[in-house]
C-alpha cells in the first residue's frame, strides 16, 4: 500500500450531508471536459461514454506496478478518472464513502470523506464532480475542499458526465429527473422528468451520454419498460424518445448508459443491444442474454474501429456497428463477465466476477493477458488504460478485504493469469508403424489453481487437425505413424478461463527396417510388470502391437511359466495357486517363418 507524502494532507473532516468541505491543498491538477489520447476524466473515457482511448496500454504478462489500498472499506473502488496523470476514485465504508486523489506512482495526494455512492467521478474546470447521498458535490481538483453541493434530498446513483462547461446527471432516487448544472457553482441550466410516461416506478436510471450537443439517457421501469431519449444539451427540450417494451431477462428494468459513436447512438435493455441513428430510427437489434444490472454496477458499450462491445450473458460479445452482425464471442466457464468493457488500441478489456481482469484481441476475443491477485477478488467497474497502464478496481465480500485499486503493466512474464505453459515429451525413437507415447508435461492453468476443466488437443501429423484428444495432464498421446519423415507435432491445451496456448516439436519418424517381426505385449491392467497382485488376480495379454517384418504376422504362441501353451493375438492368465513370478512368453511367426519372442514377468504376492 502506498501512503502519503508528509508535504501532503489528507483530508480527515466529513462532507457529510448538508456538512461543511474540508480539504488542504497538494499537487495541483486541472481536469478537462473531453477525453485527451491518453487521459479518462469521466466514466468510459468521454462525455460520449465511447469506452474507447488511443493511450498506450499493457496486454501481455500482465502485473502490478503498485497497489492502493483503503483499510476499513467494505466496497469496491470506483473507475478512476484520470487527469494531468492524476487518478480520482471513490471506496467505500458502512459510514461514509471517500474520495481520493492518488498520482501516477499511487501516492495518496488527498482524500476528503463524504456520502457519495460508487460512481465514478469526472474532471472538468479544475473540479472533481461526485455524485452520492443527498446531492451532487463538487470538490477542489488540487485539494479536494469542497467547492459546492447540490442537496436535493435523494439518492445520485449513476455517474456524471461533464461537457462543455455543464456537469449532466440523473437522480435522484426514483425521480426520473436529469439535470444540467453549470461546473462553476452548480445552478440548474435546465431539468427534465423522465419516464413520466411508462407504467410502474423507475428502477435504473443511466449516466448521461453527451455529443454534438445532445443529451442522451435512459430510464427502465419495474414494470418491464423503459425510454431513452435524446434532449437539446442546452435547453433540456426533448428531441425525440425511443420506447423498449420489455427491458429485462434477467433482471427486470435494466438499462445500459448509452454510447454515441460513428453516427449512432448504441443502447442496450437486459434482453437486446440497439443501435440507432441520431435522429431515434432503429437501424438493428441483436438479442442478448442479459448483462449485470446498473444497481450493482455500471454498464455502457464500448465502441472502436466500426465495432460494438457489450456483456452478453455471463461473456462478452463483438458486434459489427453498422448491422450487428456478431464477430465473435468471449465465453468462458470459469469467468463471469461484470464489468463494462474498455478499448486500447487492439485490445480490450474487461473484468470479472472470479476470474480478474482481461486484456483481449480486439479483433478475435481471445485473451492475451489477464490478471487475478486472489480468488475472491472481484473486478465489477470498467478497467481504465492511460500511458501504459490499466488501471482497476478490486474488491472482496470478505470481512477483511480491504478494497484495492491496482495499477497494471506488462511484465518479463505473468504472475496471476490462467494462461497455460503446453509443454510434452518427444519418445527418443519414433519408427513407422509402431505405436508411439508422447507425455504431456503441461500447466494447464498457468499461475492459478486448477478451476474447472482443461482438454489438450494433439495435432500429431502436421495437418492441423486434431488427432488425438485427451481430458488429463496424466494422460499420454499414442499414436501410429503410417509413413516416415519430419513431421511437427503440435500440443494445444484449453481451458475453462477461456485461454488456449499451443507448442510444436519436430519429430523424425524412421523407416521400419527390421526385416524380422517385432513380438510386443500390452497388458490390463496397464504396465503389469510393475505391480503385485494378489492370488486370483487375472492378467489379459495383448499381442496387437506385434509387427511383422517383410511380411505380415502369421501365429502368435503363448507360454506361460514354461508349459501351459496357448495361442491367438490375445490371453488372460489367472494368477492363482503359485506365488512369486510367472513368467509369459510370447512368440510371433511371420508368413516367412522368422520368429521374435518377449517376456513379461507378473509377481504374486506371498
Amino acid at each position: 500500500m502506498r501512503t502519503p507524502d508528509r508535504r501532503t494532507v489528507l483530508v480527515a473532516a466529513g462532507l457529510a450531508l448538508g456538512g461543511a468541505f474540508a480539504g488542504d491543498a497538494a499537487t495541483a491538477t486541472d481536469g478537462s471536459a473531453s477525453t485527451t489520447p491518453t487521459q479518462s476524466a469521466q466514466l468510459q473515457y468521454d462525455a460520449a461514454k465511447t469506452g474507447q482511448t488511443d493511450a498506450s496500454a499493457p496486454s501481455t504478462a500482465l502485473g502490478p506496478a503498485w497497489r492502493f489500498q483503503r483499510p476499513g472499506a467494505d466496497g469496491c473502488p470506483s473507475a478512476p478518472a484520470v487527469a494531468d496523470d492524476t487518478l480520482y476514485f471513490l471506496s467505500a465504508t458502512r459510514g461514509d464513502n471517500t474520495v481520493h486523489a492518488v498520482d501516477a506512482d499511487g501516492t495518496e495526494l488527498w482524500r476528503t470523506e463524504t456520502a457519495v455512492t460508487q460512481c465514478s467521478p469526472a474532471v472538468a474546470d479544475g473540479l472533481v464532480f461526485v455524485g452520492g447521498l443527498g446531492g451532487l458535490f463538487a470538490l477542489d481538483a488540487a485539494t479536494g475542499e469542497g467547492r459546492w453541493h447540490v442537496d436535493r434530498g435523494g439518492l445520485f446513483e449513476p455517474s456524471p458526465t461533464v461537457a462543455d462547461g455543464a456537469v449532466y446527471l440523473p437522480g435522484a432516487g426514483d425521480e426520473g429527473r436529469i439535470a444540467a448544472r453549470n461546473t462553476t457553482d452548480g445552478t440548474e441550466r435546465w431539468a427534465f422528468q423522465a419516464g413520466t410516461e411508462l407504467p410502474g416506478s423507475t428502477a435504473s436510471m443511466t449516466a448521461v451520454a453527451v455529443a454534438d450537443g445532445v443529451a442522451y439517457a435512459a430510464v427502465g421501469t419495474d414494470a418491464g419498460v423503459g425510454e431513452l431519449y435524446a434532449l437539446d444539451a442546452a435547453t433540456g427540450d426533448q428531441r425525440w424518445g425511443a420506447g423498449f417494451p420489455r427491458t429485462g431477462a434477467r433482471y427486470v428494468g435494466n438499462v445500459a448508459t448509452p454510447t454515441v459513436a460513428d453516427g449512432r447512438v448504441f443502447f442496450a435493455t437486459d434482453n437486446a443491444l440497439y443501435a440507432l441513428s441520431l435522429d431515434g430510427t432503429q437501424q438493428w437489434r441483436v438479442a442478448i442474454d442479459g448483462f449485470t444490472p446498473g444497481n450493482y454496477t455500471e454498464q455502457s458499450p464500448a465502441v472502436a474501429d466500426g465495432t460494438v462491445y457489450f456483456p452478453d450473458g455471463d461473456g462478452l460479445s463483438a458486434f459489427d456497428a453498422a448491422t450487428g452482425r456478431r464477430r465473435w464471442t468471449f465465453d468462458a466457464p470459469a469467468a463471469t463477465v461484470s464489468s463494462s468493457p474498455t478499448v486500447a488500441g487492439d485490445v480490450v478489456y474487461v473484468g470479472t466476477e472470479e476470474a480478474g481482469v482481461y486484456a483481449l484481441d480486439a479483433g478475435s476475443g481471445d485473451p492475451v493477458g489477464q490478471y487475478r491477485s486472489s480468488p475472491d477478488v472481484r473486478v465489477v467497474v470498467p478497467p481504465v488504460a492511460v500511458d501504459g497502464r490499466v488501471y482497476v478496481g478490486e474488491f472482496a465480500e470478505a470481512d477483511d478485504a480491504d478494497p484495492t485499486l491496482v495499477a497494471l503493466e506488462s511484465g518479463d512474464e505473468s504472475v496471476a493469469s490462467a494462461e497455460p505453459v503446453p509443454e510434452f515429451t518427444v519418445p527418443d525413437e519414433v519408427v513407422q508403424g509402431t505405436p508411439v507415447e508422447f507425455e504431456n508435461r503441461s500447466d494447464a492453468f498457468g499461475d492459478l489453481t486448477a478451476v474447472g476443466d482443461a482438454a489438450f488437443r494433439w495435432d500429431v501429423d502436421g495437418d492441423g487437425e486434431t488427432d488425438v484428444r485427451t481430458d488429463a495432464v496424466t494422460d499420454p498421446a499414442r499414436y501410429t505413424f503410417e509413413g516416415s519423415g519430419e513431421r511437427t507435432v503440435t500440443l494445444t491445451v484449453e481451458n475453462d478461463y477461456g485461454w488456449a496456448a499451443s507448442t510444436s516439436k519436430s519429430v523424425t519418424v524412421s523407416e521400419h527396417t527390421d526385416e524380422g517381426p517385432v513380438a510386443r505385449i500390452e497388458t490390463e491392467p496397464p504396465d503389469a510388470e510393475a505391480r503385485t497382485f494378489e492370488s486370483g488376480a487375472t492378467v489379459t495379454l495383448d499381442a496387437s502391437a506385434s509387427t511383422g517384418g517383410t511380411s505380415d504376422l502369421a501365429a502368435y504362441e503363448w507360454t506361460v511359466n514354461g508349459h501351459d501353451d496357448r495361442s491367438g493375438v490375445e490371453t488372460s492368465v489367472e494368477l492363482d495357486g503359485v506365488c512369486g513370478d510367472w513368467h509369459v512368453t510370447l512368440t510371433v511367426t511371420d508368413e516367412d517363418g522368422v520368429t521374435d519372442e518377449t517376456t513379461v514377468v507378473l509377481t504374486v504376492e506371498d
